[in-house]
């Protein structure tokens, strides 16, 4: 059992280990005796390389030497280090498992408030995505081959809204992003052509390198973003990660490219679109883009981490933490907001107060956001409503994730949360919309299931049905609620996918009246083949309004509300909110219960507001 020596807190002291140099006259599998010694990230001279990993299996362990003291680590662990061994010289590093005392709660509640400042200073970070195969070598030497040439064209150069806005002309078309733009869609035509043409041009991405374990721990992120350098190493293969991160945003363009360039060839089209899926899987791009962010343009506030991290739209990109505290601890540190500088991360407390901290913070910083994302609970269930679970299996919620406000339908007022007597409860100012009438069929898509036709064709059904009883509606404003409700009025935008609000022309009204006619069993192959992005992207909008109903309420507001809510329910408007929400009387009668964000037609973007409705306190529990 190894011994540690306590650290001298006022010294910003940390452990080192040393990884002694190649002994030839030794086996491979002889016993590597390791030293931990003490240093000060105060000392200049202190130098170390940093290591990024995964711990593995826990079940799973090797016995290691450290200071002639027997210790167990995962074999993740004792495989990175054996792999970072050198002929020539010896290696000093961090790995938290055995730099940290993680039986010392106190020890580790401070390591874990130095973190940033481990990572920031290490000569470079090495981020360890585990054993090699034929085909991981094939991924990293051609991810090399490729950044490299992606980087000379000057992708890294370009910014966030020059990638955003990529197919838009910019006024001089001879200046080095619009060289760049123009040199990067070069390359992927002649990607597309060489697919369409019945050849691979990413044969190398075969590998199993996209689904390493690295890329789904909440920890990463943090020790990725705040490397001043930072490598990824599978066996002795290395990338560095500019190239890895110019290759999977090029993945992302060529898959968006693909989709907006179709042949028309059914077979052709169809292959195009697994060879896109098949690349931009190989790269997962949440953690290494939250580090060009971080470097590029100074990161992100922690609500947008929270977001990214702790919510998905798909099946791989749920990012996992053994500690549920560690969701919103392991993002202090590349947060660049004062709201993270409020939080403190402190293991002494449960997970639930670590959650009403959260929450309460953020709110109090105008992050209305996170009413959307408090439906779910998993492992910290006594939690208020008006609090997200951050280790709960969130869903992506429908339209509040977006940086910019899409909707606005509090207007130009602010949230201003006051403290209720009831430490679990909060008062909000808002404006009672009406009270819910009816509900219609319950929309309960889950990730990556087969589109549900029959329960889409009685959304469509009730949507329609409840509109021809309302009178708050005009024909015109009817005829567009019928298919812009379903999709929560947004729609996809071009080559960078980014969600937007429906255009006047859209091209959804076209897609959802195709969408009816096939819900019917009315379509035909050559209507759905004509127009099949539209449709296909009708299909995906939709999926995102998720565990959503319809509803009409008692003046005749419709819209989409959560699957959970029931007539007699309240639609409110929080001060200071995008989005309208649907709020629940306590059984005590005593404050409100949240059950989730609403969708009505024609109040989204503040016209209930502008009448002047009477406001009230809300107390949610």
């Amino acid at each position: 059992m190894l011994r540690y020596r306590p650290l001298s807190e006022p010294n910003h002291e940390i452990r080192l280990l040393c990884i002694p140099r190649r002994n030839h006259g030794t086996t491979s599998e002889a016993l590597v005796n390791y030293a931990l010694f003490h240093a000060s990230l105060d000392d200049s001279n202190t130098k170390y390389q940093a290591l990024s990993y995964t711990w593995g299996d826990p079940t799973l362990t090797k016995e290691i030497s450290i200071n002639n003291q027997s210790i167990h680590v995962t074999e993740n662990l004792s495989l990175a280090l054996r792999n970072l061994q050198r002929d020539d010289e010896d290696i000093i590093c961090w790995s938290d498992a055995v730099c940290i005392n993680q039986s010392d709660a106190v020890e580790k509640t401070q390591q874990v408030q130095l973190m940033r400042e481990i990572y920031r200073r290490a000569m470079r970070v090495i981020i360890w995505l585990g054993p090699s195969t034929v085909q991981t070598d094939y991924t990293m030497q051609e991810t090399n081959k490729l950044g490299d040439q992606l980087l000379k064209i000057g992708l890294w150069d370009l910014t966030a809204d020059d990638i955003f806005r990529w197919s838009e002309q910019t006024t001089d078309e001879n200046s080095p992003r619009s060289r760049t733009k123009m040199d990067v869609t070069k390359l992927i035509k002649e990607h597309l052509e060489l697919c369409r043409n019945g050849e691979y041009p990413f044969w190398w991405t075969m590998s199993d390198i996209g689904e390493r374990q690295w890329f789904k721990r909440i920890w990463c992120v943090q020790e990725c973003a705040n490397a001043h350098i930072a490598v990824f190493r599978c066996g002795q293969e290395e990338v560095d990660s500019k190239k890895y991160w110019a290759v999977a945003l090029y993945s992302q363009l060529f898959n968006s490219y693909a989709m907006i360039s179709q042949s028309g060839h059914v077979e052709t089209d169809w292959k195009v679109t697994w060879v896109g899926s098949s690349f931009t899987a190989t790269f997962p791009t949440e953690l290494i883009g939250i580090r060009r962010k971080t470097l590029v343009s100074g990161g992100h506030d922690l609500m947008t981490l929270l977001e990214k991290l702790n919510t998905h739209d798909s099946s791989t990109s749920k990012i996992g933490a053994t500690e549920p505290r560690d969701r919103v601890y392991a993002l202090l540190g590349i947060a660049n907001d004062d709201a993270a500088e409020e939080i403190v991360a402190d293991y002494t407390i449960s997970c639930e107060e670590t959650f009403i901290n959260t929450a309460r913070v953020l709110l109090n910083h105008g992050h209305d956001d996170i009413l959307s994302l408090c439906r779910k609970r998993g492992r910290c269930k006594d939690l208020p409503s008006w609090v997200p679970d951050w280790a709960a299996e969130n869903r992506k919620p429908w339209s509040t994730w977006n940086r910019k406000r899409l909707f606005n339908a509090s207007g130009a007022s602010s949230i201003i949360v006051k403290e209720s007597s009831n430490p679990r409860g909060i008062i909000v100012d808002g404006a009672f919309i009406d009270i819910i009438k009816e509900v219609g069929q319950v929309w309960s898509m889950g990730i990556e299931e087969k589109f549900d036709w029959p329960s889409a064709h009685k959304v469509f059904n009730d949507i329609s049905k409840y509109l021809s009883h309302s009178s708050k509606y005009t024909q015109e404003q009817k005829k567009r609620a019928e298919w812009s409700i379903p999709i929560g009025d947004l729609e996809v935008t071009d080559v960078t996918s980014q969600i937007t609000r429906t255009l006047p022309n859209s091209y959804m009204e076209n897609a959802h009246a195709l969408m009816k006619l096939f819900a019917s069993e009315r379509a035909s192959e050559d209507e759905v083949q004509e127009n099949r992005r539209s449709y296909a992207l009708y299909i995906s909008q939709m999926e995102r309004m998720h565990n959503s109903r319809p509803f009409i309420s008692e003046t005749g507001y419709v819209g989409l509300v959560p699957m959970e809510s029931t007539s007699g329910d309240s639609v409110v408007i929080l001060m200071g909110a995008r989005v309208p929400y649907v709020v629940r009387h306590r059984n005590d009668s005593k404050g409100w219960r949240l059950v989730g964000e609403a969708h009505v037609y024609g109040i989204m973007d503040g016209e209930f507001i502008e009448h002047g409705p009477v406001i009230k306190e809300v107390v949610l529990y």
